[in-house]
């Protein structure tokens, strides 16, 4: 059973970014093009009455160049850099918000034929976003870093003609370092038990894909000892290599553009979170 509670007050919270760019393109001769910029970013927020803010401070570079292949421009190569960063979500911010609900989860003692939501067990853990009146409870790391994202491409464009365009463009991504909701009250480590179960996975019928999954069982020891810090766990980056394709016809009645992608990302894809929604 999921007790829910909501936390004192109106929960309000608050973003604020800043920023400035810098920017300059070049031309070398008539067949290169270069240009560079620089992005300074600077963030803050909070939520009211919250014991933590947090604040990033960011340099987001960016480089391109286009080499045109002959002098009448019918095809050029060209590549970039790119960094990204992640915006400060306002729901970041509910961890540590003493307005933000708690709740509590039970053991479930009725019967079948009784359902009664009264009759609680033992507690089993305890959840946040919100603090429940306890600072120590769910907090914002002190030291949370922004996550960011690299981004390099490169490609090759062909103009035969004036009608016809074809595009070919290589995309690779990392993001680094990820935010996560780490329980620190009850750590892996010591506080749950393991087992494993046989997993036909997608094709029950082929054994090539079988695999053996690790469960962690907790021990009830730990119930009601949950603390939650949002920080940047130590685990992979995210990474995505992609390739997309376009073909372009334009002529002064009719223009059309065909394209198509195919990528393969890498990482941990799944939240971090403890939600009744969760699988």
């Amino acid at each position: 059973v999921w007790n829910v509670r909501q936390g004192a007050g109106s929960s309000s919270r608050s973003s604020l970014t800043l920023g400035a760019t810098l920017a300059d393109r070049l031309s070398l001769g008539s067949r290169v093009v270069v240009e560079a910029g620089l992005r300074a970013e600077a963030v803050t927020g909070s939520a009211a009455g919250s014991a933590q803010e947090v604040s990033w401070q960011s340099l987001l570079p960016h480089a391109s160049a286009q080499i045109r292949l002959s002098r009448r421009g019918g095809g050029s190569v060209f590549g970039g850099y790119t960094r990204l960063a992640d915006r400060l979500l306002l729901d970041y911010l509910a961890v540590g918000d003493p307005a933000a609900p708690t709740a509590v989860v039970s053991r479930w003692n009725t019967q079948p034929d009784v359902l009664s939501f009264t009759a609680l067990g033992a507690p089993v853990a305890r959840v946040g976003p919100g603090t429940g009146g306890d600072p120590a409870f769910s907090a914002i790391d002190a030291g949370l870093r922004r996550p960011v994202t690299d981004e390099f491409i490169v490609g090759l464009e062909s103009k035969p003609g004036n009608a016809w365009l074809f595009r070919f463009t290589g995309v690779a991504r990392r993001q680094t370092p990820l935010l996560g909701l780490v329980n620190v009250g009850v750590p892996t480590a010591g506080n749950y038990d393991t087992f494993t179960v046989a997993d036909p996975a997608g094709n029950v019928l082929d054994p090539a894909d079988d695999r053996t999954l690790t469960v962690f069982d907790r021990r009830p020891g730990s119930f009601g000892r949950d603390r939650y810090l949002l920080t940047n766990p130590a685990q992979e980056p995210l990474d995505f290599k992609g390739l997309e394709v376009n073909v372009g016809y334009t002529t002064p009645r009719v223009s059309f553009i065909v394209g198509g992608t195919a990528g393969m990302a890498t990482g941990t894809a799944a939240s971090r979170g403890f939600g009744p929604l969760e699988n």
